[in-house]
């Protein structure tokens, strides 16, 4: 295979040339057939990282790094903004779906166990762990702390802080995403080639009996994910594919990486994340890509508050000219209190996601912002 070497962006929308290659190299990397409310014509796609093995299960942190398995190397990555690749984590025993939860922590399936990790690549806490889950593959994540996962053979799972696990077995579901503000979750059955789509109960167990198919004829869907105009980006393991489908499962167009002369395993999974939440990253043989559309990905509920609102980082002091504030996690409990520094009321934050809230003095209401550290 030839080695396709290509530009990096940066932020001042420049591009820095590594290897200038004829344009004609940079096609072979990928065929774009995407609608123009998705991609410009001039779309194309971008190395991350390769030169590496089977990679899986992106997911982009609160500040823009993105995270992927390499499966046979037991490596998670870990790309900053400013595409600046390291081993993030080693010696996973077979890492595979990765997702972020509320508090900023990365929760990764390696074999029969689910894990969640700090900042630092630290396992933290070992969330289900059970040799008869078989090998835990992919995973989607509510608002209340609950887990769904797939082993990619016969079940999938819902986890639940009270109820615990429960098990939906003759299955065979690869890739889910729960979209919870619509009540609903789609489930990829990689060996009947087709997507489901079934609806949620009130404790958020999954409601098998409302099971409909929204897309059939696709190969091997793996990895899902979905825009904020709820289109539905699958990875066909099969066909080296990112098919673009609307909400009602009608295909909007695709993207066909191109990296491997084999076309089997070409695609595994993608994400959205960048600056602006438009760039989608995608993975699989050799590594990870990344292409800029037009719209942006969607948001969880639990995470709207990290785009919608004020980011502040990099100070562990922060100065009010009143005490009249709370400051609250995102449970809604009071965690710090004010103190008295060089006239100022202020408090003192480790590492981590808070909420802000004071009386706004001269507009007289209350302003609410978020810092993490």
């Amino acid at each position: 295979m030839q080695k396709i070497f290509i530009t990096k962006l940066i932020k001042t929308e420049f591009l820095l040339l590594f290897f200038l290659l004829p344009i004609s190299l940079l096609a072979q990397l990928a065929t774009i057939n995407l609608p123009p409310f998705i991609a410009d014509d001039s779309a194309k796609v971008w190395e991350v990282k390769t030169g590496l093995a089977y990679c899986e299960g992106p997911v982009v942190d609160f500040d823009g790094n993105l995270y992927f398995s390499e499966q046979s190397t037991g490596i998670i990555w870990k790309v900053t903004p400013d595409n600046v690749a390291i081993k993030w984590r080693t010696g996973v025993n077979t890492p595979n779906g990765l997702d972020i939860s509320w508090d900023g922590y990365i929760l990764c399936c390696e074999r029969y166990q689910i894990t969640k990790i700090d900042k630092n690549g630290k396992v933290v806490q070992t969330i289900v762990q059970d040799q008869s889950y078989g090998n835990i593959n992919d995973l989607t994540l509510s608002s209340k702390g609950n887990i769904f996962f797939t082993n990619n053979a016969n079940d999938f799972f819902f986890y639940s802080p009270t109820i615990g696990v429960k098990r939906y077995s003759g299955y065979n579901v690869n890739g889910i995403e729960l979209i919870e503000e619509r009540n609903c979750i789609f489930l990829n059955m990689c060996n009947n080639n087709k997507v489901v789509k079934c609806s949620i109960n009130s404790d958020e167990t999954i409601n098998i009996n409302s099971m409909k198919t929204i897309i059939s004829n696709i190969l091997v869907p793996d990895g899902i994910t979905v825009d904020s105009n709820y289109n539905i980006y699958i990875a066909s393991y099969q066909e080296g594919k990112i098919f673009v489908y609307d909400s009602t499962g009608k295909q909007l167009g695709f993207i066909e990486l191109k990296q491997n002369p084999s076309i089997r395993g070409n695609v595994s999974n993608c994400v959205f994340g960048g600056s602006d939440n438009k760039t989608l990253y995608i993975t699989g043989n050799g590594g990870a890509y990344k292409i800029n559309l037009k719209i942006a990905g969607r948001k969880r509920p639990d995470l709207l508050t990290f785009v919608n609102k004020y980011k502040v980082f990099g100070k562990n002091i922060i100065t009010f000219k009143n005490s009249k504030y709370s400051s609250y996690n995102l449970l809604g409990k009071v965690i710090v209190s004010p103190y008295l520094l060089n006239n100022n009321y202020s408090i003192h934050l480790s590492s981590g996601i808070y909420i802000i809230s004071y009386p706004n003095v001269n507009h007289n209401y209350k302003t609410s912002f978020y810092i993490k550290q």
